[in-house]
C-alpha cells in the first residue's frame, strides 16, 4: 500500500562525511522504485537539472521544474514522482552529525521536540543560497580535486547554518534552557513508566507541580501536550516490537501501555499512516 512508510538506510558514497550525492536520469536509471513513501535520518536535497518532478512531502504535493531545488528535512515522509526524461541530482546527508547535540537528555524528547518545531521542507529557485551550496557540493564530489572532502565538509556546515536560519533545524540548544530543566523530571518519568497507565496527576505529582503548571510548561517548550509525548514514546517502542515477530500485535499494544488493541491500531494509523499489521507485513 502506498501509505506504508519505509525507513530507508542510506549507503553513503562519501561515508566519512555521512553523505551521498547521486545523479539520476530516468532514461538511464530505469530500475529505481519511485512508488514507496519513505523517510530516513538524512536530509535530502533534490535539484532538478531538466524535466519536471512531483514531490509528495509531509502530505503535500510540490511541483518542481528545471532550475528548482527542494530540501526535505530528516525523518520527513516523502516520495518523488518523476516525469519523462528527467535529470536530477540528489544529496543526502546526516547533518545532525555536524551539529552539537547534548546527549545527556532524553533522546526520545529531543527527537519529539525537533519534529514539532522544524519546517519539513523548503523549495528554492536557481541562484538561491541553497542552490549555490548544493552546486558546490556536487561540483566537488564530481571533480575530486585535492582537498575536495574538506570543501564538502565545509559546504555541509554551511548547509547546517542555512537550515538553522530558515527554520529547518533548532536554533538553540534546548538542553540549556530553564524551561527544559523544569519539565525534565516529567520527561524522565514518562520515558521510564510509559508501559504503565499514566495519569496527568501522577506525572505532575512526581514533578512537584500542579497539572496546570506542568501542561503550560510542556506546551511552552514543545508546542504540544504531555500526552502527545506519551503517545510518541509508546509508538517508538511499539515499532521496535512489531519488527520483532516474536511479539504479536496485541502483545506490542499492551506492553507499550495502550489500553486496547483497537485503540492502539487507531493511534498507530493516525500517527504513522499505516496499520501495525501493514508495517509488519512490509518488512520495514
Amino acid at each position: 500500500m502506498s501509505t506504508i512508510q519505509n525507513r530507508e538506510t542510506i549507503r553513503f558514497n562519501l561515508p566519512s562525511l555521512f553523505t551521498r550525492i547521486t545523479d539520476i536520469n530516468t532514461n538511464i536509471n530505469k530500475h529505481i522504485n519511485w512508488n514507496t513513501l519513505h523517510l530516513h535520518d538524512s536530509i535530502e536535497i533534490v535539484r532538478v537539472n531538466s524535466g519536471k518532478i512531483n514531490c509528495s512531502v509531509a502530505g503535500k504535493i510540490a511541483v518542481l521544474e528545471k532550475g528548482s531545488i527542494i530540501l526535505i528535512n530528516c525523518r520527513v515522509i516523502h516520495r518523488i514522482f518523476p516525469g519523462k526524461s528527467v535529470d536530477i541530482t540528489i544529496i543526502q546527508s546526516e547533518t545532525e552529525k555536524y551539529t552539537d547535540t547534548d546527549t545527556s537528555f532524553s533522546q526520545n524528547f529531543s527527537e519529539f521536540i525537533s519534529r514539532n518545531k522544524r519546517a519539513p521542507y523548503i523549495i528554492c529557485p536557481c541562484g538561491s543560497e541553497l542552490w549555490e551550496i548544493a552546486d558546490s557540493l556536487i561540483r566537488e564530489s564530481r571533480e575530486k580535486q585535492k582537498g575536495y572532502e574538506k570543501y564538502i565538509k565545509a559546504g555541509i556546515y554551511r548547509l547546517c547554518a542555512f537550515m538553522e536560519r530558515n527554520g529547518l533545524s533548532q536554533s538553540e540548544d534546548i538542553s540549556e534552557t530553564d524551561k527544559l530543566r523544569k519539565i525534565q523530571p516529567a520527561v524522565e518519568y514518562i520515558d521510564k513508566n510509559f508501559r504503565d497507565r499514566l495519569s496527568l496527576n501522577d506525572i505532575a505529582q512526581h514533578c512537584n507541580m500542579s497539572r496546570f503548571e506542568l501542561c503550560r510548561a510542556f506546551k511552552n517548550l514543545s508546542g504540544t501536550t504531555v500526552f502527545d509525548y506519551v503517545t510518541f514514546v509508546r509508538l517508538r517502542h511499539a515499532i521496535r516490537l512489531i519488527k520483532n515477530k516474536d511479539h504479536s500485535i496485541s502483545d506490542a499494544a499492551f506492553e507499550c501501555g495502550f489500553c486496547s488493541v483497537q485503540y492502539f491500531n487507531r493511534v498507530f494509523k493516525a500517527n504513522l499512516g499505516c496499520a501495525p499489521s501493514e508495517m509488519r507485513k512490509s518488512g520495514i
